[in-house]
């Protein structure tokens, strides 16, 4: 069995790996949209943009004082399997015509 630890947001409480970098917004996202079964971080072009959206915010935030030293390792390159949500989901609402 694996460890998990309890994450809260705004909708509710998830339950998230505890060795995982990542919140209650992607546990529940690989749940809820796994439509495709491929992550994210399995397309490695993909995790490089995000890399550099998530290193911006990073330096914005810990410029701030709100974030700690350990997230900006996990954006630093070192940890893309921090991105196990499908890269391919439906869209919410009904089909576009």
């Amino acid at each position: 069995m694996h460890k998990t630890r309890r994450e809260v947001d705004s909708l509710s409480e998830a339950q998230v790996p505890s060795e995982a970098y990542y919140g209650a917004e992607n546990a529940r996202a690989v749940t809820n949209f796994s439509i495709s079964g491929i992550p994210v971080s399995y397309l490695a072009q993909l995790v490089h943009p995000l890399a550099i959206v998530k290193k911006a915010a990073v330096l914005t935030n810990t410029g701030l004082g709100g974030i700690s030293a350990s997230k900006v390792t996990a954006v630093a390159g070192k940890l893309s399997g921090e991105f196990p949500s499908a890269c391919f989901r439906e869209a919410p609402g009904p089909p576009q015509t």
